[in-house]
């Protein structure tokens, strides 16, 4: 489904961690790579997606929560995924904006 919204004249191909080709039913994840023809690549973010699982789950909710407090400290793609409202800061809207997705009354867009 992504790469239907994906317009480019060369191949799209998605990459994982590991560097193998992830399959079109596959679930794309924080921190995994979109590669477009043999020269361009581009780490993909998953709005929600903090532990790389390609879910939103209680631990992404934990990570966001720890990261609040200062106990850990999200860096790169993963305080990127944890923005859910995409204001560049990590606040109780966004822990609350998880919240809410895993109880499934807000879906992200």
């Amino acid at each position: 489904e992504f790469k239907n919204n994906v317009t480019a004249n060369r191949e799209i191909t998605i990459i994982d961690e590991n560097g193998n080709r992830i399959g079109d039913n596959d679930i794309i994840k924080t921190n995994m790579k979109l590669k477009v023809g043999d020269s361009l690549e581009f780490s993909l973010v998953v709005i929600g997606d903090i532990n790389e699982d390609g879910k939103i789950t209680v631990t992404d909710l934990a990570q966001l929560k720890f990261h609040y407090v200062e106990k850990i400290i999200l860096q790169g793609n993963n305080l990127k995924a944890g923005d859910v409202n995409g204001d560049g800061r990590i606040t109780l809207t966004d822990i609350a904006q998880i919240k809410l997705i895993i109880v499934d009354l807000i879906q992200l867009r």
